[in-house]
């Protein structure tokens, strides 16, 4: 087991948080269950059995400076992009449990006053049906492209379907920003406009928990793993993002 992966696991409040989490996401599958019909696009699709408890540190692949509109990289089921937008509760994911790449995305919508899902994916992934790179430069690459047999939450019947991503990190060396920075960056501001979003509202919001922007593709820590910063022997939030690639450099070495 990795250093974090141990630091993560004995963590009672990082535990709870997922704890919570999933008690939340239980309700919006069950809102979600009871409007199927009115919402034809809405999927949720689990390769392993679900609801399950999985205590592990969690990483977000986001687009380079993500915006409300365009914030996780892209994830495909059945050649459907799924949402990529960030939303309250979403998430998109990656971690290992044992030598198992676990992808997990999910992303609401509110119908009537209540949260629901658009879209859910928990899956789980051997060795030999993805692809992991991670070198001494500190970029990262985790894709995969296969059939898997899932559970369709909606309907309770198994489906064979198809999943595609190839989540990637580039040097972040000179790239991180601070907010600041950010609000004065044309490419930053193009983002935004095209999304037609306000980047200093969006920087200086609650849901924002990060205190830098990055300019390339990267793979972030889940805002829980903010929460534990202290006690995971981190500085701040950039020194964490900077040894991100720490994380998946320790589970290539598990699998050689």
């Amino acid at each position: 087991m990795c250093d974090l992966c141990a630091k993560v696991k004995a963590s009672p409040e990082y535990r709870e948080l997922l704890v919570k989490m999933g008690e939340r996401d239980a309700q919006r599958l069950e809102h979600s269950k009871a409007n199927v019909d009115e919402f034809a696009s809405i999927s949720a699709y689990s390769t392993i059995d679900y609801p399950k408890l999985l205590v592990q540190p969690m990483f977000e692949p986001k687009v380079a400076f993500a915006t409300p509109i365009t914030y996780f990289q892209n994830l495909f089921v059945n050649d459907e992009k799924l949402p990529g937008n960030f939303t309250h509760g979403s998430t998109r994911s990656i971690f290992f449990l044992g030598k198992r790449l676990i992808v997990l995305s999910k992303s609401s919508l509110q119908h009537h006053g209540e949260e629901m899902f658009s879209s859910f994916l928990l899956a789980h992934f051997e060795p030999g049906e993805f692809r992991l790179e991670a070198g001494e430069d500190r970029k990262v690459l985790v894709s995969a492209e296969m059939e898997k047999p899932a559970k369709n939450l909606l309907s309770g019947k198994v489906e064979k379907i198809k999943i595609s991503f190839a989540f990637a990190q580039d040097t972040l060396e000179g790239k991180l920003m601070r907010k600041n920075e950010a609000l004065g960056s044309t490419l930053f501001a193009n983002q935004f406009k095209r999304a037609g979003a306000d980047p200093r509202t969006w920087l200086n919001s609650t849901e924002y928990m990060f205190d830098y922007v990055s300019s390339v593709a990267h793979i972030s820590p889940h805002p829980y793993m903010l929460k534990l910063m202290p006690q995971l022997g981190y500085s701040d939030q950039r020194d964490f993002q900077n040894h991100v690639a720490d994380y998946f450099r320790a589970h290539l070495a598990e699998r050689q």
